[in-house]
């Protein structure tokens, strides 16, 4: 959102969408002040647990609905 922003300063809908997600802060409490600020990035780190290939293939066709329960 914010880098649309920057790459065209005067899209209108970056705006809007700006003023609406920092309208949406304000109402849950956060202070405008603080909405300015550098924060980093988040980092998300990936989960150590791996499924083994076949129990992929599986929770995948069961999420598709490909394999009866």
């Amino acid at each position: 959102m914010y880098q649309l922003s920057y790459r065209d300063p005067d899209h209108s809908r970056a705006k809007n969408n700006i003023r609406g997600y920092e309208d949406l802060l304000e109402y849950n409490g956060v202070q405008r002040i603080d909405m300015r600020r550098d924060i980093p990035p988040i980092n998300n780190v990936k989960n150590e647990y791996k499924l083994d290939e076949g129990a992929k293939q599986m929770y995948e066709a069961l999420c598709r609905q490909e394999v009866p329960v």
